[in-house]
């Protein structure tokens, strides 16, 4: 840097910019405060300007408090800099304009989409850099004199801008609203005990949360049944009313998993209330004898503890949707909210089904299709098959199979090709029966993408979310369907938003650790995935086994990473078995080099090649497992065998296969990068059905796409 340009180590205030920046990124900050005193501007940089003998810490803060604006070199690494973040976050609260320097397109944490999401920001990458450092001038300048150039929220899904409006709209703010994840919902001694580190000035947001008056958090009803066995029904009971109350223009209701985050908690109302940013809250019990029902539900208010309103009903069974009814006119009277029209049209509604006994083997299916084991799932598929063999035309009952067949498939892993199919099949009757069903479509979406069809499973996707924008289970499968074709940045913003929907939903909080495994932000997706287990989703069970297999193999621990792995896979299936054979033995060549070549060599014994002049078998119903076997080999380096063997899963593929497992998911892996690098790449990506897609809905991140050929970096 000139020395004319050097400003006095001496002085710690009273500069025109505070540079911020990641270490690694010292070359480009550097230039940037060589480029801005060339300038005439007046720079603070660490360590050049921190004084001898002085506090690391102190020099910053007095710096930031006496400069008049503060510049970000925003990167990767900025993002995942601890520094940084705290450097940012006392920017903002000294409301100093930040202006963000961006050198990739690395997405955002919550934290920092809060913080950046009035900023300004300046693109250094792009072809007209001095007009991109004559443009940083002017706002350091004249920090007031213009509109951000770009935000934390537009900014976000830049990658592909042509494309990404074929997805979706997302909601103005909805950077700040992903932002308190599961700190704005949970019980707050859940939420700061387990609270993930990108979000620690979220706590502080979800304090301010304004309470509305005409706003309702609606608590699980208690089991009082003698046998006290009938949680699955005061639990549907809860859902019952969230899900109609919901609908009334004007009242904010909390999803379920944000208020069924409470149960078995001894947490206050008032807390409560303050968490969940509501002005009252109901809570009830239930208790059924023989054919009769007594629900007691009363409406307490959240400032002083003090009921508003309470009642006892004692029914029938038979008249329990009548019950459900009469139960949400009296809440939303007693809260006076205006009731005219579509209000009051919102609350009457036709039940599900007509026939009580059917609805209530529906709920005991739904309370145990959430609890993801291959005993509950099939245990709820047998439930649901109940209620329609009671009314053959309930809707929520077919989606429920569906479901489950999809969780069979996909979280589970068990004989995926067949869940898909009848997956599929109840999908298909639901819609038969009501078009506007978005879990539904989001089934389809699911088992297209299952079979490769990721130009039908877009469709059923955006269809999905057309249909049901406020659904969790929704968002899951959009960020399911992201992730695989290669959109990871796409895949995050879902994530969040599933959050955002139910802070508190296990399935929800374990996606989210998936995508930042993919995106390689471990330590983030290690906490995540700590939620998740915290909150009964089983650790051993995907996505989940990947998050905590990928961390121990990124640490060296390759045994273990193994282990992990094989322990998700069903070794009944003779593909899985094979896989998980050729994980041991590639993770034990990564522990010790001189076993490389017997990890080779197992390769022709365990995928003997066709013999030569005769085509290969059209045998595999699930390519996942063989696919996901010749990406290990690629992880051991030996690209060529890693390609080979690719190419021989997809000449084994049977008509309507799937791809089963975690496979679609480990190629947009960062220990994946030198292999999609592979020129071989685009022929590959091209057999599995991604080409067509990238050609209509834009190329995957972090790659090009240009005159049809795809070039990853």
């Amino acid at each position: 840097m000139p020395e004319e340009h050097v400003p006095d180590p001496q002085t710690t205030s009273g500069r025109d910019v505070f540079i911020s920046y990641a270490s690694q990124d010292a070359a480009v900050a550097n230039t940037l405060v060589e480029t801005l005193e060339r300038h005439g501007l007046r720079c603070w940089i660490a360590p050049r300007d921190v004084k001898a003998g002085a506090q690391y810490a102190d020099a910053i803060v007095r710096a930031i408090a006496g400069a008049k604006a503060f510049v970000l070199v925003l990167s990767e690494h900025a993002i995942d800099s601890a520094h940084v973040g705290r450097e940012i976050e006392r920017a903002a609260a000294k409301k100093r304009p930040i202006l963000a320097w961006r050198i990739d397109a690395a997405p955002l944490t919550p934290a920092l989409e809060y913080f950046l999401g009035e900023s300004q920001w300046i693109e250094a990458n792009s072809t007209k850099t001095e007009a991109a450092y004559a443009q940083l001038i002017e706002a350091i300048r004249d920090p007031g004199g213009s509109a951000p150039a770009h935000t934390a929220t537009a900014t976000s899904s830049a990658a592909h801008p042509s494309t990404r409006r074929k997805r979706m709209v997302l909601v103005a703010g909805l950077a700040i609203a992903a932002l308190t994840l599961v700190l704005l919902f949970a019980p707050k001694d859940w939420r700061l005990k387990h609270a993930p580190a990108e979000q620690p000035s979220a706590a502080a947001a979800a304090t301010t949360v304004a309470l509305n008056d005409k706003s309702i958090a609606v608590l699980p009803f208690t089991d009082m049944s003698e046998k006290h066995d009938q949680e699955y029904f005061a639990d549907g009971m809860a859902e019952e009313l969230i899900n109609t109350l919901t609908k009334v223009q004007g009242l904010k209701v909390p999803a379920r998993t944000s208020t069924f985050a409470y149960k078995g908690r001894n947490t206050d109302i008032r807390q409560i209330a303050k968490d969940l940013g509501v002005s009252t809250i109901l809570e009830g019990s239930v208790r059924a004898a023989g054919k009769r029902i007594r629900i007691t539900a009363q409406l307490i208010n959240a400032q002083d503890g003090l009921h508003l309103w309470s009642e006892t009903y004692d029914r029938e069974f038979t008249d329990l949707f009548k019950l459900q009814e009469d139960l949400a006119k009296a809440i939303v009277q007693a809260l006076q909210v205006n009731l005219k029209g579509a209000a009051l049209a919102s609350v009457t509604q036709a039940p599900p089904t007509q026939d009580v006994e059917a609805y209530q083997l529906y709920l005991r299916g739904w309370s145990l299709r959430a609890r993801v084991s291959e005993q509950n799932e099939n245990r709820a598929i047998d439930y649901f098959q109940q209620a329609l063999a009671r009314d053959p035309k309930f809707v929520r009952a077919h989606v429920g199979v569906g479901i489950v067949h999809v969780n069979l498939a996909s979280l589970l892993g068990r004989r995926p090709f067949e869940h898909a199919a009848a997956a599929e099949r109840a999908a298909r009757e639901a819609l038969a029966l009501d078009p506007n069903i978005a879990l539904a479509h989001a089934i389809l979406s699911g088992v297209n993408d299952l079979r490769g069809n990721r130009l039908a499973g877009e469709a059923h996707n955006l269809a999905a979310l057309a249909l049901g924008s406020t659904d969790e289970p929704v968002h899951i499968t959009s960020t399911g369907h992201q992730a695989r074709v290669g959109h990871l940045r796409n895949a995050l913003t879902e994530a969040r938003r599933t959050i955002e929907l139910a802070p508190a939903d296990s399935l929800g909080i374990g996606v989210l650790a998936s995508i930042k495994s993919i995106t390689g932000r471990e330590a983030e997706a290690l906490k995540y995935a700590d939620l998740a287990v915290e909150l009964a989703y089983p650790k051993d069970s995907e996505p989940l086994a990947s998050v905590y297999s990928d961390a121990a193999l990124r640490a060296g621990r390759f045994a273990e990473a193994a282990e992990i792995a094989v322990k998700a896979l069903d070794l009944s299936d003779p593909e899985q078995a094979r896989t998980a054979e050729v994980i041991r033995l590639v993770h034990a060549a990564l522990a010790n080099p001189g076993q490389r070549a017997s990890a080779l060599a197992a390769q022709q014994r365990l995928y003997p090649p066709p013999v030569a002049g005769t085509p290969s078998p059209a045998d595999l119903t699930n390519v996942g497992p063989c696919l996901e076997s010749s990406y290990r080999y690629a992880l051991l380096g030996a690209n060529d065998a890693a390609y080979a063997l690719a190419n021989q899963c997809m000449d084994r593929l049977a008509p309507g296969a799937v791809y089963g497992g975690r496979s679609t998911f480990h190629l947009w892996s960062p220990w994946l990068r030198p292999f999609r690098q592979d020129s071989r790449f685009q022929a590959l990506a091209t057999r599995m059905g991604y080409m067509e897609y990238w050609q209509q809905y834009g190329q995957p991140d972090d790659c090009d796409l240009k005159s049809g050929k795809l070039t990853c970096h």
